[in-house]
């Protein structure tokens, strides 16, 4: 099954598998490699249980996305840096998957029935033991539980939004009734159906919270490690210090996992679902932020401005500079002080608050002229129409102009690169990198090809094979991949070839 010489075995598993009404993709994987003699072959290998039980779960997929989906289109146009990149993506993968294992207590009791009777005992009384069962249950139960506490986190703040009012005293109160007023009945039971919700939302909240920051994120910090590279990742620069000193491990991976963001992200969430709970019920409008991690298009608009936050802080920057000048402008000169408003408001008695009233009211709004400050005709004068003129156009026009714009052109950008790599993806191979069309000229079918001949992840599950695998056991061609990929060598990827083709293909 494992050997090259499996294409006898698939004819006999498709003739079996046809009989039986199985599917050969749920049980064996297939790659194409190139020895080192430089011959292409096919490899077949059974599907590892931990792909089947893992491969869906949150995490990898957001691991696959982002091999998919690089913030860098370049590296997809060399196909030895992408595979490279891909290679070291993969012990990520990997690295994750194994947690994930460990967490669901994946072969800790594969030898429970040829333990003596001892030994189980012990092991029955091991606290150590118990508590590894418990990881494994709440680590089935989280993706569950994290689906329901999203969906009573929509229904609470439905239900805020529709009662929340303010009670005698005027505070912030959910549904306020007094005891004398015909609907207290009804208050008393919605009151109830509130506390059973807002209970239920910070029981699913604290379990997903202690469970990524306890269970989750160390693995997270083991994939970061493995990523790391020296010299990089491990290493900082201290003040007074000529070359940069490297971190121990411990210190390295605290600070790994105080950076990583789903971290801080579910101990802010906790945080605010235990102040709304037990203090200010209003505070559940923060906690609706939620559901931009749920999607990918709210992700990616808030990308599209959070990306170039540097040019659009400059941006501001300098426009609070202008601002802070005609502030100072027009309470110096005598004609303009209190003299023009933005909006009917204006409060220039001194330059604090007439900086602040520019801008609060002054992005938006041009200045408005009183009549009462000018000659009988009413109309302002030369200098009041120039500094009118100079205002609109440098603030209301170009400042706004340019803040909007660089958000636009960032967001356009990454829609363009987002369907380049979408298109790319249609149309050439990850792995062999050959282009659709050219399949098409040799009459093959190109989605065949890339999900049965040159599947990237099978890719994945074939380097996980080899992991699982006894070293002794290997064949020449299994031992000459493994050490490619602790190398990080993409030499036996079929790169620019193809089984399917049966000839070579056009250099690059």
């Amino acid at each position: 099954v494992a050997g090259p010489g499996g294409e006898a075995f698939r004819e006999a598993f498709d003739a079996a598998r046809a009989r039986a009404g199985m599917r050969l993709e749920e049980h064996l994987g297939r790659v194409e490699l190139v020895s080192l003699t430089g011959n292409l072959q096919v490899q077949y290998f059974p599907k590892p249980e931990m792909v089947q039980r893992h491969w869906d779960r949150a995490e990898v997929r957001r691991i696959r996305d982002g091999i998919l989906y690089p913030p860098d289109m370049s590296a997809r146009e060399n196909p030895e840096e992408k595979l490279r990149k891909f290679l070291g993506e993969a012990r990520v993968m990997v690295a994750s998957l194994r947690h994930a294992e460990e967490l669901a207590g994946g072969g800790s009791d594969q030898n429970g029935a040829h333990q003596t009777l001892g030994s189980q005992l012990l092991r029955f009384l091991n606290p150590l033991h118990w508590f590894r069962q418990l990881m494994a249950l709440a680590f089935v139960l989280f993706g569950p539980i994290a689906k329901i506490q999203v969906l009573v986190n929509i229904l609470l703040n439905m239900c805020l939004l529709y009662t929340a009012t303010l009670d005698d005293v005027g505070n912030p109160s959910v549904y306020p009734v007094s005891e004398d007023d015909h609907l207290y009945d009804y208050a008393v039971d919605y009151h109830r159906f509130w506390e059973i919700i807002s209970n239920v939302h910070m029981v699913a909240t604290l379990f997903c919270s202690m469970m990524y920051v306890f269970g989750l994120a160390p693995g997270h910090v083991k994939d970061k490690l493995i990523s790391c590279e020296k010299g990089v990742d491990d290493v900082v620069k201290l003040p007074f210090v000529q070359s940069p000193v490297q971190l121990p491990g411990y210190v390295l991976g605290a600070k790994l996992y105080l950076q990583d963001k789903e971290v801080l992200y579910y101990l802010y969430f906790a945080g605010i679902t235990l102040y709304a709970r037990f203090e200010h019920p209003v505070f559940y409008a923060f906690a609706v932020l939620d559901l931009v991690r749920q999607s990918s298009l709210m992700r990616y608009v808030i990308k599209s401005v959070t990306s170039n936050y540097d040019q659009v802080a400059t941006a501001c920057l300098l426009c609070g500079m202008i601002l802070y000048i005609f502030a100072v402008v027009g309470f110096i000169v005598p004609d303009f002080r209190n003299n023009y408003t933005f909006e009917d408001y204006i409060n220039c008695n001194n330059v604090y608050s007439c900086f602040l009233s520019h801008v609060a009211y002054g992005l938006l709004a041009q200045p408005t002229w009183n009549t009462y400050g000018f000659p009988m005709d009413g109309a302002p004068g030369p200098l009041a129409v120039a500094y009118t003129l100079v205002y609109v156009l440098f603030v209301n026009l170009i400042f706004t102009a340019i803040i909007s714009g660089i958000i636009i052109d960032t967001f356009s950008e990454m829609r363009a690169s987002l369907n380049e790599i979408s298109e790319d993806t249609k149309g050439r191979c990850y792995i062999c990198h050959l282009e659709k069309d050219y399949f098409e000229q040799k009459h093959k079918d190109f989605r065949e090809h890339v999900k049965e001949d040159h599947n990237m992840w099978q890719y994945v599950w074939f380097i996980i094979y080899l992991e699982e695998k006894d070293e002794t056991e290997y064949s020449g061609l299994e031992l000459y991949v493994r050490d490619c990929v602790r190398q990080q060598d993409v030499r036996f990827f079929p790169i620019k070839r193809a089984r399917a083709l049966l000839e070579e293909a056009p250099a690059p």
